[in-house]
Protein backbone atom coordinates (compact mmCIF):
# COMPACT_ATOMS: atom_id res chain seq x y z
CA UNK A 1 0.00 0.00 0.00
CA UNK A 2 2.58 2.18 0.80
CA UNK A 3 4.39 2.14 -2.50
CA UNK A 4 1.01 2.32 -4.04
CA UNK A 5 0.45 5.57 -2.31
CA UNK A 6 4.15 6.97 -3.06
CA UNK A 7 3.58 5.91 -6.92
CA UNK A 8 0.38 8.33 -6.62
CA UNK A 9 1.89 11.05 -4.93
CA UNK A 10 5.19 11.14 -7.55
CA UNK A 11 2.82 11.57 -10.27
CA UNK A 12 0.82 14.61 -8.95
CA UNK A 13 3.96 16.36 -7.88
CA UNK A 14 5.01 15.67 -11.17
CA UNK A 15 1.48 17.50 -12.67
CA UNK A 16 2.47 20.31 -10.42
CA UNK A 17 4.92 21.77 -12.49
CA UNK A 18 2.56 21.64 -15.75
CA UNK A 19 2.02 25.20 -17.20
CA UNK A 20 -1.44 24.26 -17.94
CA UNK A 21 -1.96 22.84 -14.17
CA UNK A 22 -0.48 26.15 -12.94
CA UNK A 23 -2.66 28.06 -15.47
CA UNK A 24 -6.32 26.07 -14.45
CA UNK A 25 -5.13 26.92 -10.54
CA UNK A 26 -4.70 30.58 -11.15
CA UNK A 27 -8.42 30.63 -13.04
CA UNK A 28 -9.76 28.40 -9.62
CA UNK A 29 -8.40 31.33 -7.84
CA UNK A 30 -10.69 33.85 -9.15
CA UNK A 31 -13.21 35.07 -7.48
CA UNK A 32 -16.55 33.88 -9.50
CA UNK A 33 -14.42 30.62 -10.07
CA UNK A 34 -14.22 30.47 -6.12
CA UNK A 35 -17.97 31.03 -5.90
CA UNK A 36 -18.93 28.38 -7.70
CA UNK A 37 -16.68 25.98 -5.62
CA UNK A 38 -18.56 27.45 -2.49
CA UNK A 39 -21.88 26.75 -4.32
CA UNK A 40 -20.92 22.96 -5.03
CA UNK A 41 -19.85 22.43 -1.64
CA UNK A 42 -22.88 24.02 0.11
CA UNK A 43 -26.44 22.33 0.84
CA UNK A 44 -27.72 24.46 -2.24
CA UNK A 45 -25.97 22.52 -4.90
CA UNK A 46 -27.58 19.43 -2.96
CA UNK A 47 -31.30 20.95 -3.21
CA UNK A 48 -30.48 21.80 -6.92
CA UNK A 49 -29.55 18.32 -7.97
CA UNK A 50 -32.49 16.65 -5.99
CA UNK A 51 -35.20 18.94 -7.36
CA UNK A 52 -33.75 18.55 -11.04
CA UNK A 53 -33.58 14.66 -11.06
CA UNK A 54 -37.33 14.55 -9.53
CA UNK A 55 -38.74 16.72 -11.87
CA UNK A 56 -36.94 14.90 -15.20
CA UNK A 57 -37.76 11.45 -13.04
CA UNK A 58 -41.27 12.24 -13.23
CA UNK A 59 -41.42 13.90 -16.85
CA UNK A 60 -39.52 10.62 -18.16
CA UNK A 61 -36.74 12.06 -19.78
CA UNK A 62 -33.82 9.73 -18.97
CA UNK A 63 -31.25 10.55 -21.88
CA UNK A 64 -31.54 14.09 -20.40
CA UNK A 65 -31.27 13.51 -16.60
CA UNK A 66 -28.32 11.12 -16.93
CA UNK A 67 -26.17 13.97 -19.60
CA UNK A 68 -27.02 16.68 -17.26
CA UNK A 69 -25.91 14.92 -14.02
CA UNK A 70 -23.17 13.55 -15.85
CA UNK A 71 -21.94 16.78 -16.77
CA UNK A 72 -22.40 18.42 -13.71
CA UNK A 73 -20.47 15.30 -11.98
CA UNK A 74 -17.49 16.06 -14.58
CA UNK A 75 -17.61 19.83 -13.91
CA UNK A 76 -17.52 19.30 -10.33
CA UNK A 77 -14.88 16.92 -10.31
CA UNK A 78 -12.71 19.45 -12.65
CA UNK A 79 -13.09 22.66 -10.21
CA UNK A 80 -13.33 20.91 -6.51
CA UNK A 81 -10.20 20.29 -4.62
CA UNK A 82 -11.50 16.68 -3.82
CA UNK A 83 -14.58 14.13 -5.78
CA UNK A 84 -16.78 14.90 -3.10
CA UNK A 85 -19.59 17.08 -4.80
CA UNK A 86 -19.40 14.96 -7.68
CA UNK A 87 -19.98 11.66 -5.68
CA UNK A 88 -23.19 13.58 -4.87
CA UNK A 89 -24.46 14.45 -8.08
CA UNK A 90 -23.28 10.91 -9.61
CA UNK A 91 -25.71 9.31 -6.25
CA UNK A 92 -28.90 10.74 -7.34
CA UNK A 93 -28.26 9.25 -10.61
CA UNK A 94 -29.01 5.96 -9.06
CA UNK A 95 -32.67 7.01 -8.57
CA UNK A 96 -32.86 8.73 -11.74
CA UNK A 97 -34.64 6.48 -14.32
CA UNK A 98 -37.97 7.22 -14.30
CA UNK A 99 -41.10 4.53 -13.41
CA UNK A 100 -42.29 2.55 -16.36
CA UNK A 101 -45.75 2.65 -16.32
CA UNK A 102 -46.67 3.94 -19.91
CA UNK A 103 -47.91 -0.24 -20.93
CA UNK A 104 -48.27 -1.08 -17.45
CA UNK A 105 -45.27 -3.84 -18.23
CA UNK A 106 -43.05 -3.84 -14.80
CA UNK A 107 -39.66 -4.45 -17.00
CA UNK A 108 -40.57 -1.78 -19.51
CA UNK A 109 -38.74 1.42 -18.70
CA UNK A 110 -40.71 4.82 -19.55
CA UNK A 111 -38.20 5.57 -21.57
CA UNK A 112 -36.42 3.03 -24.28
CA UNK A 113 -32.97 3.85 -24.69
CA UNK A 114 -32.05 4.30 -28.22
CA UNK A 115 -28.63 3.40 -30.15
CA UNK A 116 -27.82 7.31 -29.96
CA UNK A 117 -29.19 7.33 -26.33
CA UNK A 118 -26.15 4.74 -25.60
CA UNK A 119 -23.70 6.11 -27.62
CA UNK A 120 -24.65 10.13 -25.94
CA UNK A 121 -24.70 8.63 -22.64
CA UNK A 122 -21.21 6.62 -23.29
CA UNK A 123 -19.61 9.99 -24.40
CA UNK A 124 -20.70 11.45 -21.23
CA UNK A 125 -19.67 8.78 -19.09
CA UNK A 126 -15.97 8.97 -20.83
CA UNK A 127 -15.56 12.81 -20.26
CA UNK A 128 -16.30 12.13 -16.57
CA UNK A 129 -13.83 9.81 -16.34
CA UNK A 130 -11.88 12.02 -17.41
CA UNK A 131 -12.27 14.69 -15.38
CA UNK A 132 -12.04 12.01 -12.39
CA UNK A 133 -8.36 11.26 -13.43
CA UNK A 134 -7.69 15.05 -13.61
CA UNK A 135 -8.91 15.77 -10.37
CA UNK A 136 -7.03 12.78 -9.07
CA UNK A 137 -3.90 13.78 -10.51
CA UNK A 138 -3.92 17.41 -9.63
CA UNK A 139 -5.40 16.89 -6.08
CA UNK A 140 -4.55 13.97 -4.50
CA UNK A 141 -2.90 13.82 -1.14
CA UNK A 142 -1.09 10.96 0.09
CA UNK A 143 -2.56 11.35 3.53
CA UNK A 144 -6.18 10.09 2.60
CA UNK A 145 -5.06 6.58 2.22
CA UNK A 146 -2.79 6.41 5.17
CA UNK A 147 -3.76 5.52 8.26
CA UNK A 148 -7.04 3.13 7.43
CA UNK A 149 -8.49 0.98 10.31
CA UNK A 150 -10.15 -1.50 7.88
CA UNK A 151 -7.98 -2.70 4.89
CA UNK A 152 -6.79 -6.10 6.34
CA UNK A 153 -10.71 -6.89 6.99
CA UNK A 154 -11.31 -5.62 3.41
CA UNK A 155 -8.37 -7.21 1.74
CA UNK A 156 -9.61 -10.47 3.49
CA UNK A 157 -13.10 -10.46 2.19
CA UNK A 158 -11.53 -9.78 -1.31
CA UNK A 159 -9.34 -12.64 -1.35
CA UNK A 160 -12.50 -15.12 0.19
CA UNK A 161 -14.57 -13.45 -2.48
CA UNK A 162 -12.24 -14.65 -5.37
CA UNK A 163 -11.98 -17.92 -4.25
CA UNK A 164 -15.60 -18.51 -3.32
CA UNK A 165 -16.61 -21.92 -4.00
CA UNK A 166 -13.50 -23.16 -5.40
CA UNK A 167 -13.56 -26.95 -5.17
CA UNK A 168 -17.42 -27.57 -5.33
CA UNK A 169 -19.27 -28.38 -8.55
CA UNK A 170 -19.17 -25.83 -11.13
CA UNK A 171 -16.86 -24.02 -10.28
CA UNK A 172 -15.06 -22.40 -13.51
CA UNK A 173 -13.26 -18.96 -14.24
CA UNK A 174 -17.04 -17.13 -14.48
CA UNK A 175 -17.54 -17.76 -10.80
CA UNK A 176 -14.51 -16.56 -10.56
CA UNK A 177 -15.43 -13.29 -12.51
CA UNK A 178 -18.80 -13.05 -10.22
CA UNK A 179 -16.46 -13.44 -6.96
CA UNK A 180 -14.29 -10.19 -8.37
CA UNK A 181 -17.39 -7.73 -9.46
CA UNK A 182 -18.68 -8.56 -6.31
CA UNK A 183 -15.55 -7.35 -4.59
CA UNK A 184 -15.49 -4.38 -6.36
CA UNK A 185 -18.35 -3.57 -4.88
CA UNK A 186 -17.66 -4.64 -1.33
CA UNK A 187 -14.03 -3.50 -1.36
CA UNK A 188 -13.69 -1.02 -4.56
CA UNK A 189 -16.25 1.58 -3.56
CA UNK A 190 -14.54 2.17 -0.16
CA UNK A 191 -11.17 2.47 -1.78
CA UNK A 192 -12.53 4.58 -4.30
CA UNK A 193 -13.64 7.02 -1.91
CA UNK A 194 -10.53 7.01 0.56
CA UNK A 195 -8.83 7.68 -2.60
CA UNK A 196 -10.78 10.75 -3.88
CA UNK A 197 -11.94 12.57 -0.59
CA UNK A 198 -10.07 14.22 1.93
CA UNK A 199 -12.94 14.62 5.14
CA UNK A 200 -13.48 17.76 6.79
CA UNK A 201 -14.70 19.25 9.61
CA UNK A 202 -17.94 19.88 7.54
CA UNK A 203 -17.96 16.56 5.70
CA UNK A 204 -20.75 14.81 8.03
CA UNK A 205 -22.68 17.75 7.58
CA UNK A 206 -23.10 17.49 3.98
CA UNK A 207 -23.21 14.17 3.55
CA UNK A 208 -26.33 14.53 6.06
CA UNK A 209 -27.95 16.84 3.94
CA UNK A 210 -27.79 14.35 0.79
CA UNK A 211 -29.24 11.89 2.67
CA UNK A 212 -31.99 14.31 3.54
CA UNK A 213 -32.32 15.24 -0.01
CA UNK A 214 -32.06 11.90 -1.23
CA UNK A 215 -34.38 10.94 1.08
CA UNK A 216 -37.41 13.49 0.41
CA UNK A 217 -36.98 12.80 -3.45
CA UNK A 218 -37.57 8.81 -3.54
CA UNK A 219 -40.69 9.93 -1.24
CA UNK A 220 -41.68 11.44 -4.10
CA UNK A 221 -41.13 9.62 -6.18
CA UNK A 222 -42.81 7.21 -4.39
CA UNK A 223 -46.05 9.79 -3.81
CA UNK A 224 -46.24 10.27 -7.34
CA UNK A 225 -46.21 6.26 -8.01
CA UNK A 226 -49.79 6.22 -5.91
CA UNK A 227 -51.04 8.68 -8.59
CA UNK A 228 -49.69 7.82 -12.07
CA UNK A 229 -48.81 4.44 -11.93
CA UNK A 230 -51.59 2.70 -13.90
CA UNK A 231 -50.77 -0.96 -13.13
CA UNK A 232 -50.32 0.02 -9.32
CA UNK A 233 -53.78 1.69 -9.05
CA UNK A 234 -55.44 -1.26 -10.80
CA UNK A 235 -54.06 -3.61 -8.95
CA UNK A 236 -55.62 -2.76 -6.27
CA UNK A 237 -52.02 -0.91 -4.77
CA UNK A 238 -50.77 -4.53 -4.40
CA UNK A 239 -47.06 -4.87 -3.20
CA UNK A 240 -45.98 -6.68 -6.64
CA UNK A 241 -47.06 -4.10 -8.79
CA UNK A 242 -45.12 -1.37 -7.10
CA UNK A 243 -42.57 -0.12 -8.86
CA UNK A 244 -39.91 2.84 -9.56
CA UNK A 245 -37.86 2.73 -12.68
CA UNK A 246 -34.54 1.95 -10.01
CA UNK A 247 -36.27 -0.33 -8.14
CA UNK A 248 -38.77 -2.38 -6.72
CA UNK A 249 -40.93 -2.05 -3.55
CA UNK A 250 -38.32 -3.51 -1.44
CA UNK A 251 -35.57 -1.84 -2.85
CA UNK A 252 -37.28 1.76 -2.33
CA UNK A 253 -37.92 0.77 1.77
CA UNK A 254 -34.07 0.36 2.05
CA UNK A 255 -33.43 3.68 -0.06
CA UNK A 256 -35.57 5.31 2.26
CA UNK A 257 -34.28 3.64 5.32
CA UNK A 258 -30.73 4.80 5.32
CA UNK A 259 -31.45 8.41 4.52
CA UNK A 260 -33.09 8.69 7.81
CA UNK A 261 -30.54 8.34 10.82
CA UNK A 262 -28.54 11.19 9.41
CA UNK A 263 -31.39 13.57 9.00
CA UNK A 264 -31.43 13.18 12.93
CA UNK A 265 -27.55 13.94 12.73
CA UNK A 266 -29.04 17.74 11.60
CA UNK A 267 -31.76 17.49 14.17
CA UNK A 268 -29.25 17.36 16.47
CA UNK A 269 -26.37 19.48 15.88
CA UNK A 270 -28.32 22.37 13.84
CA UNK A 271 -29.13 25.32 15.84
CA UNK A 272 -32.07 26.51 14.06
CA UNK A 273 -35.10 24.80 11.93
CA UNK A 274 -34.70 21.67 14.57
CA UNK A 275 -38.51 21.21 13.09
CA UNK A 276 -37.49 20.58 9.23
CA UNK A 277 -35.02 17.66 10.16
CA UNK A 278 -37.60 16.41 12.26
CA UNK A 279 -40.46 16.29 9.62
CA UNK A 280 -37.96 15.46 6.39
CA UNK A 281 -37.28 12.23 9.25
CA UNK A 282 -40.96 11.51 9.52
CA UNK A 283 -41.91 12.18 6.12
CA UNK A 284 -39.23 9.38 5.32
CA UNK A 285 -40.43 6.96 8.13
CA UNK A 286 -44.19 7.75 6.79
CA UNK A 287 -43.13 6.38 3.51
CA UNK A 288 -41.85 3.50 4.47
CA UNK A 289 -44.62 1.97 5.51
CA UNK A 290 -46.68 2.82 1.92
CA UNK A 291 -43.65 1.15 0.49
CA UNK A 292 -44.76 -2.38 1.90
CA UNK A 293 -40.96 -3.12 2.73
CA UNK A 294 -41.62 -5.03 6.05
CA UNK A 295 -37.75 -5.31 6.59
CA UNK A 296 -37.29 -1.96 6.17
CA UNK A 297 -40.07 -1.38 8.24
CA UNK A 298 -39.23 -4.01 11.17
CA UNK A 299 -35.85 -1.62 11.94
CA UNK A 300 -37.10 1.12 10.62
CA UNK A 301 -39.33 2.24 13.47
CA UNK A 302 -36.66 1.57 16.57
CA UNK A 303 -34.05 3.24 14.60
CA UNK A 304 -36.72 6.56 14.36
CA UNK A 305 -36.86 6.39 18.07
CA UNK A 306 -33.11 5.55 18.93
CA UNK A 307 -31.98 8.34 16.92
CA UNK A 308 -34.81 10.68 18.55
CA UNK A 309 -33.20 9.81 21.95
CA UNK A 310 -29.93 10.70 20.93
CA UNK A 311 -31.15 14.28 19.74
CA UNK A 312 -32.98 14.56 23.12
CA UNK A 313 -29.51 13.64 24.75
CA UNK A 314 -26.85 15.24 22.59
CA UNK A 315 -28.93 17.55 20.66
CA UNK A 316 -27.92 21.36 20.86
CA UNK A 317 -32.00 22.65 20.93
CA UNK A 318 -33.24 20.28 22.94
CA UNK A 319 -36.46 22.22 24.21
CA UNK A 320 -37.26 22.37 20.37
CA UNK A 321 -36.44 18.91 19.86
CA UNK A 322 -38.81 18.16 22.39
CA UNK A 323 -41.37 19.77 21.13
CA UNK A 324 -40.96 18.25 18.26
CA UNK A 325 -41.45 14.65 19.65
CA UNK A 326 -44.68 16.15 21.33
CA UNK A 327 -46.44 17.36 18.01
CA UNK A 328 -45.64 14.54 16.10
CA UNK A 329 -47.32 11.90 18.90
CA UNK A 330 -50.44 14.48 18.68
CA UNK A 331 -50.64 15.10 14.93
CA UNK A 332 -50.30 11.04 14.24
CA UNK A 333 -53.29 10.15 16.68
CA UNK A 334 -55.31 12.98 14.97
CA UNK A 335 -54.16 11.16 11.75
CA UNK A 336 -54.79 7.63 12.60
CA UNK A 337 -57.70 8.23 14.21
CA UNK A 338 -59.25 10.42 11.08
CA UNK A 339 -57.77 8.32 8.38
CA UNK A 340 -57.75 4.78 9.55
CA UNK A 341 -60.35 3.49 7.91
CA UNK A 342 -59.07 4.34 4.61
CA UNK A 343 -55.53 3.40 5.90
CA UNK A 344 -56.53 -0.06 6.79
CA UNK A 345 -58.00 -0.81 3.21
CA UNK A 346 -54.66 0.78 1.63
CA UNK A 347 -52.44 -1.16 3.82
CA UNK A 348 -54.40 -4.68 3.67
CA UNK A 349 -50.92 -6.10 2.65
CA UNK A 350 -49.41 -6.06 6.51
CA UNK A 351 -53.01 -7.00 7.15
CA UNK A 352 -52.98 -10.41 5.15
CA UNK A 353 -49.65 -11.47 5.67
CA UNK A 354 -48.11 -10.19 9.09
CA UNK A 355 -44.83 -11.50 9.44
CA UNK A 356 -45.26 -14.34 6.52
CA UNK A 357 -41.50 -14.90 5.64
CA UNK A 358 -42.37 -14.61 1.88
CA UNK A 359 -40.45 -18.02 1.41
CA UNK A 360 -37.02 -16.81 2.83
CA UNK A 361 -37.02 -19.70 5.48
CA UNK A 362 -37.00 -22.12 2.25
CA UNK A 363 -33.84 -20.20 0.69
CA UNK A 364 -31.84 -19.55 4.27
CA UNK A 365 -32.28 -24.05 4.47
CA UNK A 366 -31.43 -24.28 1.35
CA UNK A 367 -27.85 -21.68 1.84
CA UNK A 368 -27.52 -24.23 5.18
CA UNK A 369 -27.63 -27.09 3.32
CA UNK A 370 -24.95 -26.05 0.60
CA UNK A 371 -22.88 -25.06 3.55
CA UNK A 372 -22.93 -28.53 5.10
CA UNK A 373 -22.01 -29.71 1.72
CA UNK A 374 -19.24 -27.93 1.06
CA UNK A 375 -17.90 -26.76 4.22
CA UNK A 376 -14.50 -24.90 3.33
CA UNK A 377 -14.69 -22.78 0.47
CA UNK A 378 -18.47 -22.66 -0.21
CA UNK A 379 -20.88 -23.74 -2.92
CA UNK A 380 -20.33 -20.31 -4.66
CA UNK A 381 -22.64 -17.23 -6.08
CA UNK A 382 -24.02 -19.14 -8.86
CA UNK A 383 -25.71 -21.76 -7.01
CA UNK A 384 -28.75 -20.09 -5.03
CA UNK A 385 -29.61 -19.27 -8.40
CA UNK A 386 -29.36 -22.87 -9.62
CA UNK A 387 -31.19 -23.84 -6.75
CA UNK A 388 -34.73 -21.70 -6.32
CA UNK A 389 -33.84 -19.05 -9.29
CA UNK A 390 -32.48 -16.19 -6.68
CA UNK A 391 -29.53 -13.71 -7.17
CA UNK A 392 -29.05 -13.89 -3.20
CA UNK A 393 -29.98 -15.76 -0.32
CA UNK A 394 -31.68 -12.59 1.37
CA UNK A 395 -29.57 -13.13 4.44
CA UNK A 396 -26.13 -11.05 4.62
CA UNK A 397 -24.69 -14.30 7.20
CA UNK A 398 -26.40 -17.00 4.97
CA UNK A 399 -25.20 -15.92 1.91
CA UNK A 400 -21.34 -16.04 3.10
CA UNK A 401 -21.79 -19.75 4.85
CA UNK A 402 -23.16 -20.61 1.66
CA UNK A 403 -21.21 -19.16 -1.34
CA UNK A 404 -17.80 -18.62 0.65
CA UNK A 405 -17.79 -21.75 3.22
CA UNK A 406 -16.19 -21.13 6.94
CA UNK A 407 -13.35 -19.50 5.04
CA UNK A 408 -15.54 -16.52 3.67
CA UNK A 409 -17.61 -16.48 6.64
CA UNK A 410 -14.63 -16.56 8.92
CA UNK A 411 -13.04 -13.22 6.74
CA UNK A 412 -16.76 -11.39 7.18
CA UNK A 413 -16.80 -11.69 10.97
CA UNK A 414 -13.36 -10.83 10.65
CA UNK A 415 -14.53 -7.63 8.74
CA UNK A 416 -17.64 -6.96 11.25
CA UNK A 417 -15.62 -6.72 13.83
CA UNK A 418 -13.45 -4.23 12.90
CA UNK A 419 -15.89 -2.28 11.50
CA UNK A 420 -17.78 -3.04 15.06
CA UNK A 421 -14.62 -1.49 16.50
CA UNK A 422 -14.55 1.86 14.81
CA UNK A 423 -18.11 2.81 17.31
CA UNK A 424 -16.84 1.01 20.44
CA UNK A 425 -13.50 3.09 21.35
CA UNK A 426 -13.97 7.04 22.43
CA UNK A 427 -17.45 7.00 20.95
CA UNK A 428 -18.67 10.50 20.31
CA UNK A 429 -22.46 11.53 19.16
CA UNK A 430 -21.55 11.54 15.28
CA UNK A 431 -20.12 8.52 15.87
CA UNK A 432 -23.19 7.17 17.39
CA UNK A 433 -25.51 8.53 14.60
CA UNK A 434 -22.85 6.85 12.59
CA UNK A 435 -23.43 3.73 13.82
CA UNK A 436 -27.04 3.92 13.83
CA UNK A 437 -26.79 4.26 10.05
CA UNK A 438 -24.19 1.00 9.43
CA UNK A 439 -25.85 -1.29 12.09
CA UNK A 440 -29.36 -0.35 10.56
CA UNK A 441 -27.94 -1.69 7.12
CA UNK A 442 -26.36 -4.94 8.31
CA UNK A 443 -29.75 -5.43 10.29
CA UNK A 444 -31.81 -4.89 7.51
CA UNK A 445 -29.87 -6.94 5.62
CA UNK A 446 -29.96 -9.94 7.42
CA UNK A 447 -34.00 -9.99 5.82
CA UNK A 448 -32.78 -9.30 2.29
CA UNK A 449 -29.50 -8.64 -0.03
CA UNK A 450 -29.42 -4.93 0.56
CA UNK A 451 -25.45 -5.14 1.60
CA UNK A 452 -24.60 -6.42 -1.52
CA UNK A 453 -25.95 -3.70 -3.62
CA UNK A 454 -23.93 -1.11 -5.08
CA UNK A 455 -25.87 2.02 -3.65
CA UNK A 456 -26.01 0.70 -0.25
CA UNK A 457 -21.80 -0.12 -0.23
CA UNK A 458 -21.62 3.42 -1.40
CA UNK A 459 -23.82 4.98 1.78
CA UNK A 460 -21.75 2.36 3.86
CA UNK A 461 -18.23 3.87 2.45
CA UNK A 462 -19.07 7.35 3.27
CA UNK A 463 -20.17 5.98 6.68
CA UNK A 464 -17.54 4.08 7.66
CA UNK A 465 -14.62 6.82 6.24
CA UNK A 466 -16.63 9.22 8.34
CA UNK A 467 -16.43 7.14 11.08
CA UNK A 468 -12.57 6.46 11.06
CA UNK A 469 -12.03 9.89 10.98
CA UNK A 470 -13.98 11.06 13.77
CA UNK A 471 -12.46 8.42 15.62
CA UNK A 472 -8.26 9.25 14.89
CA UNK A 473 -7.78 12.32 13.11
CA UNK A 474 -8.50 16.00 14.31
CA UNK A 475 -7.65 17.16 10.92
CA UNK A 476 -6.92 16.42 7.59
CA UNK A 477 -3.38 16.73 8.12
CA UNK A 478 -3.36 14.49 11.08
CA UNK A 479 -3.52 10.53 9.32
CA UNK A 480 -0.30 9.75 9.96
CA UNK A 481 -0.28 9.93 13.42
CA UNK A 482 -1.28 6.67 15.70
CA UNK A 483 -4.37 6.69 17.63
CA UNK A 484 -2.10 7.25 20.83
CA UNK A 485 0.03 9.61 20.07
CA UNK A 486 -0.91 13.31 21.23
CA UNK A 487 -4.55 14.55 22.33
CA UNK A 488 -7.15 14.91 19.34
CA UNK A 489 -10.13 17.37 19.79
CA UNK A 490 -12.97 15.68 18.18
CA UNK A 491 -14.35 16.17 14.68
CA UNK A 492 -17.35 17.21 15.28
CA UNK A 493 -18.86 17.95 18.79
Amino acid sequence: MAGFIDKLHAARVATQGCKPVAAFRAFCSRPRARGFVGFLYSPYYIYAVGLFTLVFNLIGVDEITYTVLGLVTAAAFVFCPDALPGFVSATFCTIARSVGNRGGVRDKACTEFTSASYALLAVVGAIVAICFVINLLVNFKPERLRGGRLYIGYAALAATLLINGAFSDGYDFYEMYKGFRLAVYLVGIYLFVRLSVSPRRDTLRYLSYMCLVYGLVVGAQLCACYFNNGAFIESGYAKDSLYLGWGISNTIGEALFRCMPLCFYLMCTEEKHNWYYFTAATLILTAIVFTYARASLIFAAALYDACYALCCVFGKNRKQILLCGLVFIAVAGVVVMGVWRKLSNLLGFFIENGMDDRGRFEIWAEGIKSFFKFPFFGAGLSHCRILNGQTFYHNTFVQFLASGGAVGTAAYLFHRMQVASLFTQRPTPARAFIGVLVGGILLISLLDNFYLYRTTQSFMAWALLMAEHDLYYASPFAYGRGPKRGKYKRLFF
